[in-house]
């Protein structure tokens, strides 16, 4: 699995906040799995 910097996942968060992007897309074009990007989210809020 691909080591994210802040800054990418502080990207990958937005975009899902945004409301135009799913979490399985955003992971996807970041080459990593939507539960991750849920637990990024999650941490933020």
């Amino acid at each position: 699995m691909a080591k994210f910097t802040v800054e990418d996942k502080l990207e990958a968060i937005h975009r899902y906040l945004n409301g135009n992007e799913s979490f399985a897309c955003i992971a996807s074009s970041m080459g990593t799995v939507k539960s991750e990007v849920i637990k990024w989210v999650q941490l933020y809020q």
